[in-house]
Formats: structure tokens, sequence, C-alpha cells
């Protein structure tokens, strides 16, 4: 629904304070439309519970729907079905074929009483002729210079533990994720074996809550995943050992990293590998709010304060959002939700206003059910809605809003807390915005009294007042 409703504000104007109506606005908006679109409903678990969310087709507007249910509630006269799942028996005895090519001692029977083909078909029937799980399977008979029927044992052992341990019989409507967990177990033990030390782990922990379609690969060398990995491990990592701990598992198909494609280079992972990456982490809440921080602060660190390289912009944007997607809890729990003012200010600048203003007002409401209305989080979240408000046209709004605003910072926080000083610097922006030039000029006149001793520890107090809109300035404030 919250896409949707931000879409609605962005085509339609809708109120971004009321997120149902402005949805179903869209909804509306899109059975009578003569612009084409296309809305992607992806990876949909029980389509009955999006039923509200699905719009029927009309002339110049489509919808395509990925899921892996079965269910009868698909079928409808005006949906057509398209199957696109495992191989062919054939198909995945050539895949195999082709990826074990020259390396005859992987297919040796010890009994000598099973055929090569028939040692790979077995292989095939074990894996359920899941593209995902074969490329598992093959990459690691490769790289491990294990035989098929030493694998075969192996995965069925895990497969079997498995089961009994943590995958409720009802958990998935098929059994393409527990095939992949078995597989993905198999695989990240081999990968940390050949890479002992930790680090193999927590690297596709943390590529398992970022967006499956492309991380930057700066992520993985920031000084917040260093800090992360020293903090759990007991220990510094060693200079390219998070990088060399992603080429390991590219090697084992269960990332892909092309550092030389693109002028972003990005890492990406198969969902159903991020699934049960997650599926064991969330045995140990710990590991889980850990691995959230971390992505967070990691997020932050590679995001420009100027914002030149639109697609890593965008990508920065995606990578916040599925990491909410998978753990909004997590990331409130631990406090890593500077991030999120990040993001708001990123919609912002890359021309989203109306955009930015639906999801602060959405941000603020949460921190006030969850923090409290006096929590630091919360003020700092109406500090970006107040500013965007204004960006969005309405200057008058974003005096008022932050007028109130400070108020309220003044009585929690005191006049001299960075973060009120950035409220009554935007206040006296915004009241000059709107044309009371000389209330602007009483207002920062004021804020002068309280800036020097302030913001005496950032050196240069006057100039940072200046700046004080950047994202940056005000995330600091904020923590």
């Amino acid at each position: 629904m919250e896409r949707y409703a931000d879409a609605a504000v962005l085509l339609l104007g809708a109120d971004p304070a009321r997120p149902e109506q402005a949805a179903a606005q869209l909804m509306a908006w899109l059975s009578t439309t003569t612009r084409p679109w296309l809305i992607v409903l992806d990876d949909v678990q029980v389509p009955a519970e999006i039923e509200q969310w699905w719009p029927d087709p009309t002339k110049t507007g489509q919808v395509i729907v990925t899921t892996r249910y079965r269910g009868d509630s698909l079928i409808r006269v005006d949906r057509q079905v398209i199957e696109v799942g495992l191989y062919t028996f054939e198909q995945a005895l050539e895949y195999l074929h082709r990826r074990l090519d020259h390396q005859p001692h992987l297919l040796a029977d010890p009994r000598q009483r099973t055929s090569p083909d028939d040692l790979l078909a077995a292989l095939a029937h074990d894996l359920g002729y899941l593209p995902l799980a074969l490329s598992h399977a093959s990459a690691y008979l490769r790289e491990g210079q294990v035989s098929v029927t030493a694998y075969r044992m192996k995965f069925a052992d895990y497969r079997t533990r498995l089961e009994k341990l943590f995958v409720p019989p009802d958990q998935f409507p098929d059994r393409y994720q527990d095939t992949v967990a078995a597989t993905w177990t198999v695989s990240i033990h081999k990968a940390a074996e050949l890479m002992p030390g930790g680090v193999v782990p927590m690297v596709m922990l943390l590529a398992s809550v970022l967006d499956p379609d492309g991380i930057p690969r700066s992520v993985f060398a920031s000084d917040a995943v260093g800090s992360w990995v020293r903090s759990v491990l007991r220990r510094a990592p060693e200079d390219g050992e998070v990088m060399s701990a992603v080429r390991m598992l590219h090697r084992f198909n269960l990332l892909t990293d092309n550092p030389a494609e693109g002028t972003t280079p990005v890492i990406s992972v198969h969902g159903l590998v991020q699934r049960a990456t997650r599926d064991a982490a969330l045995r140990t809440e710990h590991a889980w709010l850990t691995t959230a921080h971390a992505a967070s602060d990691a997020l932050l660190e590679v995001w420009p304060d100027v914002e030149r390289d639109t697609a890593l912009a965008a990508a920065l944007r995606s990578n916040t959002e599925q990491l909410v997607a998978v753990a909004d809890v997590a990331l409130w729990g631990s406090g890593a939700i500077g991030v999120l003012f990040r993001y708001a200010n990123s919609l912002g600048r890359a021309g989203m206003e109306t955009a930015a203003v639906a999801y602060l007002t959405r941000l603020a409401a949460t921190a006030r059910d969850r923090l409290g209305p006096e929590h630091r989080h919360t003020l700092a979240a109406r500090q970006y809605l107040a500013r965007w408000q204004g960006e969005a046209g309405d200057p008058a709004g974003a005096a008022t809003a932050l007028a109130e605003l400070l108020d309220d910072m003044t009585r929690v926080l005191g006049t001299d807390d960075p973060l009120s000083v950035l409220t009554r610097n935007s206040l006296g922006e915004w009241q000059g915005r709107r044309g009371n030039s000389h209330e602007a000029a009483a207002t920062l006149h004021a804020n002068l009294n309280n800036t020097a001793h302030a913001l005496a520890f950032r050196g240069g107090g006057t100039l940072f007042m200046r700046a004080q809109t950047s994202p940056s300035g005000a995330a600091r404030a904020a923590s």
C-alpha cells in the first residue's frame, strides 16, 4: 500500500498524510486513465492477501505478478499464467555436464556401479531440477573438488537436519525454499571452511538484508563493515579480507560479483539465497540486530552528500528500502535509523519532494509510536518533514511546523542543543522564503547567540549554520 500511496502523491498530488486514501485514489486512476502504465507485484506469497491492490488490466495498462503460489485464486479469465520454473530432466543434465566438463573425477563412482549420466540424473532429481540449487551444487563440486556421490550424501544429511531444526511443514507453498536452504547450507559451510576466520558467513548475512538486484561494492569495503567484523570476531579484519570473502561466495554461486561492470559496480544475490540466510540468522537475535546496524552504517558511510552519480543514489535508495522491508524492527531496536533520514533527503534531492514528504510523514508517526514524542529521533523526523514540506511548495506550512517544533525542542533539549540551533536556523530560512524577511532576520539574529557555544566543537559555527540543510549536517545533529 505504501508504494501505491507514494505513486499517488507523485502522479496525482494526493495527500501524503492519508496513505490509504492516496492508494485507493491511484487504484481508481489506473482503471480510467488513458496513459500507459505497468504494475509489477514481485514475489507474491499468497495472492488473496493482495487482491485489493491487484489492478484490473485495461487497454493501456497491464499487471505482472511473480509468485511461486499455485492455488486456484490465480485463475481468472483476464489473467494469463505463464509457468517459469524448473529445468526439464534433459536441461538439468545438459547444465550439469556443461558445468562439470573436463572434470571426470567428480563423476566417479567408488563402487563402479553407476555411470556418470546416472550420477548426474540422481543429483538433479535430489535437487528437484531447481536451477538455483543446481548452480549451488555444481559450484560446490568444482570448487571443493568433491564427487557427486559425496555431495549427495552431504546434501541429504543437511536437508534432514534442516527439516527437523527450523523449517516448519507449512512454511513454504512448495519445496523451492527448503531445497535452496539445504544447498545453501552445504555451500556456505564449504566456503567458510576454505576461508576460515568467520568473515564469509558475516558477508553472506550482510548481503541478505540489502537489495538482491544490486548492492554497491563500496558497501562491503566500508569502514562500518570493518568495524562490525571487528566487534563480532574480536579481531580486526585483514586488508582485503572482506572483499576476499565476497569473491569466495561468488565462487560458490551464493552471490554474483561483477566489479568491472557499470559505472557503479554492484553485487547481486538471489532472493531465495537471501531468504535461506535470513532464516538461519533469525534464530540469533543479536546477530540480526548487529547486521541491521552494520548495513545502515555502511549505507550512510558510502552515501555522498552531493549525489552527482544518480545511479549510485538510486541504488542506495533501493538498498535502504530492502533493509527496511526485511529488518525494520531490528533497525529501530538497534537505533540505526539515521539511514532513513538520508533516504528521505535523497528522495527530495532527486526531485521527488512530495514523495519525501509522504515518507517522512510516516517516519515521524512511526518514531512517535515506537520511541515517544520527545525522543531525539522523533524530533529530528519532524525537522526533516518540515524542511521538505517547504521544498514541496508550502513555505508557510514549513515555517508554522518549525515554530511548533522549536518550542518542543527547546523544552526537551534546551536552546543550545545542535538540533535546536539547526531547527531555529531552518525556521529563519523558511520565514524568509515565505516573504517575512523581518521575522526571519530576528530569528537568525537570536540564533547567533546560541551558535558559538552549541557548535564550538565543530569549529566555524556560522559557516555550519549556512550549510545546515545538508543531510549530513542534520543527521549529525540528530544522532
